[in-house]
């Protein structure tokens, strides 16, 4: 079985830059996934491609829903 790590990396691998329309884990804007209690907290690291991006707020609801999927995070 695949780390939690690698599958919250892979979670979030389909949400694409607004801007740009590649995936926000191939262009490097995740930067860290700190895996905590288990697995059950999910701690990620993300920066976005401008400081004042519009769409941050998407990005960054799109990153949490995508991770709270996963049946082992709280």
């Amino acid at each position: 079985m695949r780390d939690m790590k690698t599958r919250v990396i892979e979670a979030v691998r389909p949400i694409l830059d607004p801007d740009l329309g590649y995936s926000i884990v191939d262009i490097g804007l995740i930067r860290e996934v700190y895996v905590e209690d288990g697995g059950g907290v999910i701690v990620v690291l993300m920066t976005l491609t401008t400081p004042f991006c519009p769409f941050a707020g998407e990005l960054k609801a799109a990153v949490i829903r995508n991770v709270e999927a996963l049946p082992e995070v709280d």
